[in-house]
Formats: C-alpha cells, sequence, structure tokens
C-alpha cells in the first residue's frame, strides 16, 4: 500500500500454507503512488531504507515472492466460448482480449492468467453454451514491475516470483477454503 511495507513470512506444510507471521513498517506520503500505468516508487532513497529495516533480521541474500498491490496492474475477467488448448494461442487471446476490452497495450507488460474451473453446480456452464470458459487475466507494466525488483535486488532480497496482493491472499487461502466450507456445512453439535 501507499501506507506501509509488508513481509508475510509463510508456513508451508503438507498441501497448505499457513501465516505464520506479519511485520509492517510505515511509509511516508508520497514514498509510493499507486498506478497501473507508471513506475509507483517516487522516493526510492526512504523505500529502500525502509525495505531494508523491514528484512534486517534476515540472513541475505533472501529469496522471496514480491506481492504488488492490487493497483499497479490491471486484473479482468475474460469469458470465452472455447478457450485453445496450447500456451502460446492461449497468451495471444487474452493479450488480445486486453487490447480489445480493456484499450490496454501489452506489448510492454508482463501478462498472467488462470482458466477458472467451476467448482459447483450453480457456477458450471449454461446449457445454452456448455463450452463457456472463463479466464482471469492480469497485466502489469514492465517499468513499474522492474522498479520494484531493482529495489529489492538493491536490499540483496531475490524476487524469485510476481504476483498481486489480493489474488495472493486468495491463493493462500484457496486449499483452506474447502475445509472452512465443510466446517460451516456440519457445524459440531
Amino acid at each position: 500500500s501507499e501506507e506501509a511495507l509488508c513481509l508475510v513470512e509463510i508456513k508451508r506444510q503438507w498441501r497448505k500454507s499457513l501465516l505464520h507471521q506479519v511485520t509492517r513498517v510505515p511509509l511516508s506520503q508520497g514514498v509510493i503512488k499507486l498506478s497501473s500505468a507508471k513506475p509507483n516508487i517516487e522516493n526510492q532513497e526512504e523505500f529502500l531504507t525502509q525495505i531494508k529495516s523491514l528484512v534486517e533480521p534476515y540472513t541475505r541474500p533472501l529469496s522471496i515472492v514480491l506481492s504488488l498491490p492490487d493497483l499497479c496492474a490491471r486484473t479482468s475477467i475474460f469469458d470465452f466460448s472455447t478457450f485453445p488448448t496450447k500456451n502460446q494461442e492461449q497468451t495471444a487471446l487474452v493479450n488480445w482480449r486486453f487490447q480489445q476490452d480493456l484499450k490496454l497495450d501489452t506489448s510492454q507488460s508482463r501478462l498472467a492468467f488462470g482458466v477458472y474451473v467451476p467448482t459447483s453446480v450453480t457456477d458450471s456452464p449454461s446449457s445454452e453454451n456448455p463450452e463457456k470458459v472463463r479466464v482471469l487475466g492480469t497485466a502489469i507494466r514492465n517499468e513499474i514491475v522492474e522498479q520494484y525488483e531493482r529495489m529489492c535486488l538493491e536490499a540483496n532480497l531475490i524476487p524469485t516470483a510476481v504476483g498481486i496482493s489480493g489474488l495472493d491472499i486468495f491463493d493462500l487461502y484457496r486449499p483452506n477454503i474447502h475445509d472452512i466450507l465443510e466446517a460451516e456445512d456440519h457445524p459440531h453439535a
């Protein structure tokens, strides 16, 4: 966020990830200005000082997953009547939809997407369109990602992956969602 940097420690267990610890350091106003159109870090010196203080207790270099604020990227759900099976064709099609639907030039962006698989009868495609496919796509400008990656590298942090915070939170809890829903359906008497 524009107000703080957070370090989130995740403990991995068999088929699940658990939130272990969250450490937060505040940022002065104006250090970051969130945008999906231009680089976000306006005061690189303070940003670097704060990120170094956040990871001070850890041995470095430290491999991290960099989770950027949602406002850094453009995310959308696209409906398709059919969807190709080859990755290169999928990428071209999702790129085209970003350009057509959102008027977004993706030539200078990183693109990630996933195919939505219905999980219940109510989510399944209608009988009128049994092959309907939904794709969740995110595009983020290279210059935005690269600025954050540069700051991490200067702090001796090695970003092994880059994500968007809202989607990363969902991915963290996705393996637990089934258990949570089941517990709600069968409360203890």
